[in-house]
């Protein structure tokens, strides 16, 4: 609630933009955006498109930055079953109208029938940790480029921010097992304790 009074905040303090137009202008490269193959401005939406994808997703290095004999301690236990009511749980909390990803599920239908759903995902998610697999269409991701608001211009790749969005089934299991992994990082320490962005409380 606190997060989201701050960019409530954030949203009607700032100048009035053009924020809620649906394009993207004529974006200019500064040396540093630097594209290859790319003249210093890029109009079309192709072109566009590309540049954004290649400053926001750099290619994977050519080599590994993991030393070739790392040695690692011990793994945790594994966590046990995933537990209904931790389930419930998370579908009673899904922000119910976010825009939906690939399956088009809207999170306000999952939330308002969670008592009929939780049994049935229930055992779709615990099926997928214990045989170590995954569905292949959950995969699927729509990433949108989104303004940052309050922006000074937005002829600039850095003004634009992408979001992710996911298949409804996806949201709760990654809420789970993300919940699982904030537990267990607290728990052993893991974090310096003046570390405070993304943990509870």
């Amino acid at each position: 609630m606190c997060d989201n009074l701050w960019i409530a905040n954030k949203y009607i303090s700032g100048e009035h933009t053009d924020g809620g137009k649906t394009r993207i202008l004529t974006l200019k490269l500064s040396a540093q955006d630097f594209v290859m193959g790319m003249p210093g401005e890029v109009a079309t939406n192709e072109d566009k498109s590309e540049v954004l994808a290649r400053l926001m997703f750099p290619k994977k290095p050519q080599e590994s930055s993991v030393p070739w004999l790392a040695r690692y301690p011990n793994g945790f236990p594994t966590p046990g079953e995933i537990r209904a009511d931790k389930l419930h749980h998370h579908i009673t909390r899904l922000s119910p109208y976010k825009a939906t990803g690939s399956d088009e599920t809207p999170n306000v239908l999952i939330n308002k029938c969670a008592d009929l759903v939780t049994l049935c995902l229930l055992q779709i998610y615990r099926m997928i940790l214990m045989l170590g697999i995954y569905v292949d269409t959950w995969r699927d991701v729509i990433t949108c480029i989104l303004r940052n608001p309050g922006k000074p211009r937005y002829d600039i790749p850095k003004s634009y921010q992408p979001i992710a969005l996911l298949n409804t089934m996806v949201k709760l299991l990654t809420l789970i097992i993300a919940g699982e992994l904030s537990y267990l990082m607290e728990k052993h320490q893991f974090l310096l304790p003046m570390h405070f962005r993304g943990r509870p409380g």
